[in-house]
């Protein structure tokens, strides 16, 4: 008998976590198209909105898993600046560096310009200098010039890169060029050819999900190299 009350007790207590775990179903994205997005998807598609809406319609919950309906409020930023600038003449510019030198776009023709348009507020800007500054120092002795335009001012700057060394040419009180481009977000590079014309827009380095460090965008790398033959 004890034998046997011992196994009652035992299904007793294990069949609450038996229900428990089937009732952990997986979480299915689905939008209006009718696609289908894992959780880590459907982040991702948050992100590159740049905190743009994403509404969650309705929910529904069958057998195997649930279902989430969602819908894009907002085209994704990035997509619609880079179809309107890809091809188009670089804005004309005047503007200083952190050392007193005047950069101007007329005085860079014949050579590729990598423009960091970053922040000293930028999080994500400050995490990518590294790989940033690893980039700069490939290019030693080639036609390519990095600048590296910041809308705050020349102390502001100045404070920031006394903490975090950056390999590129420093452009503060730059806030015409971001506002000539449209640019409200950071950060945001941009391949300009020997003539001036915009060839390439990317956004900021990814993050290796096991270091946890940014990892610099290989099309960076492929446009300079492409540009620099032309």
């Amino acid at each position: 008998m004890n034998h046997f009350l011992r196994l009652l007790t035992i299904l007793f207590f294990a069949s609450p976590c038996s229900i428990s775990a089937q009732t952990e179903k997986p979480r299915i994205y689905i939008d209006s198209t009718g696609r289908r997005f894992t959780r880590a998807q459907y982040d991702s598609i948050s992100a590159a909105n740049i905190g743009k809406a994403i509404a969650l319609d309705n929910q529904i919950e069958n057998d195997k898993e649930i279902q989430f309906t969602f819908k894009v409020l907002a085209v994704n930023p990035f997509k619609a600046f880079s179809k309107k600038w890809v091809g188009q003449s670089f804005p004309d510019f005047e503007i200083k560096d952190v050392n007193g030198k005047v950069y101007q776009k007329a005085s860079l023709h014949g050579k590729v310009v990598v423009f960091n348009f970053w922040s000293t507020t930028c999080a994500p800007c400050i995490e990518e200098m590294p790989r940033l500054n690893e980039l700069v120092s490939s290019y030693t002795n080639q036609p390519v010039v990095f600048l590296a335009p910041a809308p705050e001012d020349f102390q502001k700057v100045k404070s920031r890169l006394a903490k975090h060394k950056f390999y590129y040419s420093i452009l503060p009180e730059a806030s015409s060029l971001f506002t000539a481009l449209g640019i409200d977000s950071y950060p945001y590079h941009i391949i300009v050819d020997k003539a001036g014309v915009i060839k390439a827009v990317y956004q900021g380095s990814r993050i290796d999900s096991a270091t946890k460090q940014p990892i610099l965008n290989e099309g960076i790398i492929t446009s300079i190299q492409e540009n620099i033959k032309d």
